[in-house]
């Protein structure tokens, strides 16, 4: 069993690297006993790696706990709600990009199909003017992205289920994109420093209302739909609102006043969603975002596609049906389900195993 999933994972990583072209070191992590990998920590694993290497981390039921990145390098998840036989997801507690000093700079990351319950930059101990720059969670289910001391970033087709924050100066942020992903959470209050924020093409969904803690700054919002998420909040300044959707929240309008801008809104128009119930509603994996025909969303975003999830720059990937609708796969290979044949093996005889596979756009 053990000798038939280890070749399957080295399968994948051949498969990978033919597709990315790139040189780099192939390294898994399993904290499952009868799962076994080259790593069993997460960390250790970190720890071993070079820039441009890929660490593959498997499902458990145990959380690999909270690592530090000081190093570019791309880490693999087997998805946030994976479609095949063995569901489990990788967890991690707490992920920290750390300060980038002459040596050592975590820019250039991906986190790809994670389980994380806070991302977040920090820049302990170095100068201020210091950026982690260009990192890119996709495919993840995140708790909070805190991108201090960020330029850069993109977050993308992905679930964030408490909150975005950014801080003021000195903790400064520059450059966010947040694309074509779910909000269940909130944003806090968040401050671009130099370049604008945009957060386009998501969906805003909550059962209890508000969708921000707190005043934001310098963002764009273009594109989105605010279910049940009230867009509004009086302090808001220097943000643009173009070609968003509000509805069944206490209030649907958008804060257009002082030195915010905007137009081409659509307050209190419902979208009608093929699977989500007409009233504010927490989000869950029955859910189905797209529209039926005739939607008020078709065609209405400022780049002429759909306002929410499936249009604009990343639109949303098939995850499969419902309940995996929202749930797209790493594109990577992957494994559905391994079948041993014979279980009972006569000596120097052979075991037969069938694999279910798929790859993932």
């Amino acid at each position: 069993m053990s000798r038939s999933r280890a070749s399957v994972l080295v399968t994948v990583c051949i498969g990978m690297g033919m597709v990315s072209g790139v040189q780099a070191a192939f390294r898994t992590v399993s904290n499952t006993p009868n799962f076994p990998a080259q790593y069993t920590s997460l960390a250790a694993a970190i720890a071993a790696s070079a820039n441009d290497d890929v660490i593959l981390v498997a499902g458990s039921e145990t959380s690999y706990g909270s690592v530090e990145l000081n190093k570019r390098l791309t880490i693999i998840g087997p998805g946030y709600n994976p479609n095949k036989q063995s569901a489990l997801v990788a967890k991690i507690t707490t992920l920290t990009f750390k300060a980038p000093n002459s040596t050592l700079d975590p820019s250039g990351t991906l986190l790809l199909g994670l389980d994380v319950t806070t991302v977040r930059g920090s820049i302990s101990g170095a100068s201020a003017y210091q950026r982690i720059q260009d990192i890119v969670i996709e495919r993840c289910r995140v708790g909070s992205v805190e991108p201090s001391f960020s330029k850069n970033w993109t977050v993308k087709n992905s679930i964030i289920d408490s909150s975005l924050a950014g801080a003021k100066p000195p903790n400064v942020c520059d450059g966010l994109v947040v694309a074509n992903c779910i909000f269940s959470g909130r944003v806090s209050s968040y401050d671009d420093n130099d370049v604008n924020a945009l957060i386009t093409n998501c969906i805003f969904i909550r059962a209890s209302d508000a969708a921000f803690t707190g005043a934001v700054r310098n963002v764009i919002f273009t594109n989105n739909i605010f279910y049940g998420a009230s867009p509004y909040h009086a302090a808001h300044e220097f943000c643009t609102w173009n070609h968003n959707i509000s509805c069944f929240s206490t209030n649907d309008n958008f804060n257009l006043s002082g030195t915010n801008s905007g137009g081409d809104n659509l307050v209190g128009t419902d979208p009608d969603f093929v699977g989500v119930v007409k009233q504010a509603v927490a989000f869950n994996y029955t859910q189905s975002f797209h529209t039926n025909a005739g939607s008020a969303a078709t065609g209405a975003g400022t780049d002429a596609t759909d306002i929410g999830l499936y249009g604009g720059m990343y639109p949303w990937p098939d995850g499969g049906e419902v309940p995996w609708e929202t749930s797209p796969m790493p594109y990577i290979p992957v494994v559905e389900a391994l079948n041993i044949q014979n279980a009972n093996i006569p000596e120097d005889g052979t075991l037969n195993v069938t694999i279910k596979a798929r790859t993932n756009d």
